[in-house]
């Protein structure tokens, strides 16, 4: 849709160079020439637009990375077809179309040449006059669009959620659990995942003729695979008696009454109670980077960090939509901590010997080595077997001390059983601690629970651990990162931009005038998620900075038309912004329609796989659409606001001038 823009302007300047000097073989090329300035603007500007893009970081920034490629490969090439292949193709003045067709045609183009001059003047001439007036509607529209972002009517989901074919239960248990613990509860989960599907199959049944919503479910238990799809995933498994994982595949979206979001989330409230349980996650999304929310807590103290790990969690299990809160405190399994009391730090006894000895007697000491052909055999010494098989046998150990008495071991040192961790992250010698949760967007988005946790729950953990810190991880850091990198690059295309069209111009006026479309054109993209129920994601801003440079190309070829006219001697700035619309309107609606109607394919896609970069189609379909109509009556407003300014300038200093001459 967009790589016809500069073929469609140069050839529409073509037909009408013909139409008016009928039979004059340089037609053609006078045509190319009044629109080769504009034209090579708007592509550029497109190009500039895009280019940004491939400097974005980020795993979706990557992923996107092919679109701005091909793109700007594309538009290069069409700038050398619209100005030196569609010309030669042009210059045959004789029509093709014949009978019917030609009186389509005919009426087409007395159709919008009447609906130019009786509508589109009119109220262009109404939108001068009260230019103000206009220049407030669109601002309104603004406040408006800004409006129904805020109340929540459209949200901002970084990354949608996108229906898959298949559920991918992971359950976790501590370690050391046996493997018949483990496979117990993970059947009485896939018994009652078995049971919903069952009750969605009498549910929606019809006369016993729907598909099943089961086509086929694996059951493994030992081995856990990632949870994590799309980008970046691995399809490395983790074996370990503890770990479990049920993936049931359903028949495809368009034969189910239900989608897997809602399968999963019945499923998982229908899940029984596991006592101890590290983690079980439900996983319904055809793309899945990473948890929803994510937070590192840091201290230096180990229990003010489980506290406040455990504060947080309960803040995050208290919002609405928010489920499968975890932190990253794994335990491991049972230990013993030896203390030493007074009574063993008087007899001379240090931890490194505690721990020696201990290890002597209960594992040994290896004393002499033998070669044996070719095989080296170890003496070890220690404890006979009879006497370090049981617990009982540890608490009656004896010690020796340096003076070479004995001291029993509970006499020593305190024992304690305690649950030790299996992993333990630091940052700067600093423990951290990882909270996490998934949000079901159907009630709230990952945004909202951010805000929320930042304006109650984080500043009261605060408060309760001073010298606690926190930052963002898993996918809020990826998308803190995202965003701040398609922010610096929207700058950057917008000055590119502004350089190319003050270039052209002369003038630093007139290029602010034509971006000002580019706000419009956000507009636009925002009322189309409304209408077709789409959440704005990282998508759809990618699509939104690529659309400022393809929404001000209508304005380049509407002032850059003024601006001729104006070189050719037309003094009154209304009636030749008047001429503009009524010249340049046909390859305006021409280039809005093509971009429009060439998004159309992807708008309709029912693919899994491709609906994810449907937001960005609207975000361009749809922007380009409002935009332009906003700018056949806004730009030629705001030229004029823009002469009053300068008149009214003029004049002040015009009497400025005569004071001081008086004086």
């Amino acid at each position: 849709g967009i790589v016809v823009d500069d073929a469609i302007v140069t050839g529409e300047s073509i037909f009408h160079e013909q139409q008016m000097h009928p039979g004059d073989p340089t037609a053609v090329l006078r045509g190319v020439h009044l629109v080769k300035a504009p034209v090579t603007i708007g592509v550029l500007t497109t190009i500039a637009a895009f280019a940004p893009l491939l400097m974005s970081t980020g795993t979706l920034a990557q992923v996107m990375r092919p679109v701005p490629l091909v793109v700007i490969a594309i538009l290069s090439i069409s700038l050398i077809e619209a100005f030196y292949i569609l010309p030669a193709h042009l210059a045959n003045t004789s029509t093709w179309s014949r009978g019917l067709l030609a009186k389509v045609r005919d009426r087409t183009q007395a159709g919008l040449d009447s609906f130019v001059q009786r509508r589109i003047i009119p109220a262009i001439k109404l939108g001068l006059a009260y230019r103000y007036a206009t220049l407030a509607l669109a601002c309104g529209s603004i406040i408006i669009s800004v409006g129904i972002f805020q109340g929540g009517f459209v949200r901002f989901v970084f990354f949608p959620q996108i229906d898959s074919d298949h559920i991918t239960v992971s359950l976790k248990m501590p370690t050391g659990t046996p493997f018949e613990i483990t496979y117990n509860y993970a059947e009485q989960i896939l018994k009652a995942g078995e049971a919903i599907a069952a009750e969605v199959d009498a549910e929606y049944a019809e006369d016993g003729k729907s598909p099943p919503l089961v086509e086929a479910i694996s059951f493994t238990v030992g081995s856990l695979g990632s949870d994590r799809s799309g980008p970046g995933a691995s399809s490395a498994a983790v074996n370990s008696e503890n770990l479990a994982q049920i993936r049931m595949e359903l028949v495809p979206g368009d034969q189910r009454p239900i989608s897997s979001g809602e399968l999963g989330r019945r499923w998982r409230e229908r899940a029984p109670a596991i006592p101890g349980v590290e983690s079980l996650v439900f996983r319904s999304n055809l793309v899945h980077m990473g948890d929803d929310i994510g937070l590192e807590l840091i201290h230096r103290d180990e229990k003010t960090l489980a506290a406040a790990a455990q504060q947080l969690k309960h803040g995050l299990a208290a919002v609405e939509g928010v489920s499968e809160v975890e932190d990253s405190f794994e335990l491991g399994k049972r230990e013993y901590v030896f203390e030493l009391t007074r009574a063993g730090l008087s007899a001379g006894l240090t931890p490194a010997d505690i721990g020696r000895q201990l290890r002597r007697a209960f594992y040994g000491a290896e004393i002499h080595r033998i070669q044996r052909a070719r095989n080296e055999l170890k003496v070890m010494v220690r404890y006979p077997h009879a006497e370090r098989r049981t617990l009982s046998d540890l608490y009656n150990a004896r010690l020796r001390l340096p003076n070479g008495d004995e001291m029993d071991l509970r006499t020593a040192v305190v024992i304690r059983e305690e649950r030790g961790y299996s992993r333990i992250e630091r940052v700067d010698g600093r423990r951290i601690v990882t909270v996490t949760a998934n949000v079901e967007e159907n009630i709230t988005t990952p945004d909202d629970v951010m805000a929320a946790l930042q304006k109650d729950v984080l500043p009261q953990l605060l408060t309760v651990f001073p010298e606690l810190s926190y930052d963002f991880s898993g996918a809020s850091r990826d998308q803190r990162d995202d965003m701040a990198s398609l922010k610096g690059n929207f700058l950057i295309a917008l000055m590119v931009m502004f350089v190319m069209l003050a270039s052209l111009l002369r003038s630093y006026i007139q290029p602010l005038i034509i971006l000002s479309a580019i706000p419009f054109g956000f507009v636009g993209s925002l009322l189309g998620h409304l209408l077709l129920g789409f959440d704005i994601s990282f998508i759809s801003l990618f699509g939104m900075v690529a659309l400022s440079g393809v929404v001000i190309n209508d304005s380049v070829v509407l002032v850059d038309y003024y601006n001729h006219l104006r070189k050719k001697g037309q003094n009154k700035i209304p009636e030749a912004l008047v001429e503009a619309v009524a010249r340049r309107f046909r390859p305006i609606l021409l280039t809005t329609m093509t971009t429009s109607f060439g998004l159309l394919p992807m708008l309709m896609e029912t693919s899994l796989q491709a609906r994810f970069l449907i937001p960005m189609a609207v975000s361009i379909a749809f922007g380009i659409l409002y935009a332009s109509i906003v700018i056949i009556f806004l730009v030629p407003a705001l030229i004029v606001i823009a002469d009053d300014f300068s008149r009214l300038g003029r004049g002040v200093s015009n009497r400025v001038r005569e004071r001081a001459d008086a004086l």
